[in-house]
């Protein structure tokens, strides 16, 4: 098995601060960490059609900015080179969809990242530094974006199971070396994420491929592969559930395939 997940442990979502001026504060914790930046760009007012069509951009301009990290992150990891001159951190970076708030001479934009690191502490530090400059740099490109304020709030997750997209698309950039059996074992039957020991606030897990993976023996285009762990059965006392769900589509030398993600959480 070429995939190995870390263990279970809480998990630590809080955002706090949010800065006038170029600033980080970071929040230690077993479970996650946040950072928060905030970029001024004089300019625009809030209205509801132009905030869509600007959100939009947003997104296409977060998901731009990583595809080019993680691209140069691939080229130092085939080339055995460091990338600490052009200040981008050698960790591949899954991000979640991101939310926005608007008022009138501010936007907020919020969302999750994961990156898998295998370093030690040291290197860990030097990757900290570099991923407060992706996000520092990240935040100057979408104030001039919105014209106008922008304070991001980025918060790690240590475990990529924890969000449905990161999940989603963490499946199938290990796909090109694990087949679906991998990922069963890694994700859903070990030990640390038995049913009994899922996080608190999460019920159930689910995850479907449909497609093929260049792993496995040659199968019909319309195979659907699916596996659950937990329940999303509402709980006796009726607490509030939230079924978080994403689905990312790439391809293989096979064609294209598409990873399914449901996290049944708790609320309340």
């Amino acid at each position: 098995m070429n995939i190995t997940m870390p263990t279970i442990s809480s998990v630590y979502l809080e955002n706090s601060g949010h800065q006038q001026q170029p600033q980080i504060q970071m929040n230690n914790a077993s479970g996650g960490v946040a950072h928060s930046f905030s970029k001024q760009s004089p300019g625009l007012s809030s209205n509801l059609s132009g905030n869509i069509s600007l959100n939009n951009n947003a997104i296409s301009t977060i998901n731009a900015y990583f595809g080019t990290v993680n691209k140069i992150t691939k080229k130092d990891i085939t080339t055995n080179t460091t990338s600490d001159s052009n200040n981008v951190s050698t960790s591949y970076f899954f991000v979640s969809k991101p939310n926005f708030s608007h008022t009138n001479s501010k936007v907020t934009i919020e969302f999750f990242y994961y990156t898998a690191s295998k370093n030690g502490k040291k290197k860990h530090v030097k990757n900290n530094k570099n991923t407060r400059k992706n996000f520092s740099d990240l935040s100057t490109t979408l104030a001039q974006v919105y014209q106008k304020e922008v304070n991001i709030i980025a918060t790690r997750l240590y475990y990529p199971y924890l969000n449905s997209s990161i999940l989603s698309q963490y499946i199938a950039h290990n796909a090109s070396s694990n087949t679906f059996i991998n990922f069963r074992e890694a994700i859903l039957t070990k030990p640390s994420l038995h049913k009994t020991n899922l996080p608190a606030h999460i019920s159930g897990i689910k995850v479907q491929v449909s497609g093929r993976l260049v792993t496995e023996r040659v199968i019909p285009r319309i195979t659907v592969k699916s596996y659950v762990i937990g329940s999303f059965q509402r709980s006796s006392n009726n607490a509030t559930q939230i079924i978080d769900y994403s689905k990312f589509t790439t391809k293989n030398e096979l064609g294209a395939f598409t990873v399914k993600v449901w996290i049944c959480q708790r609320s309340g």
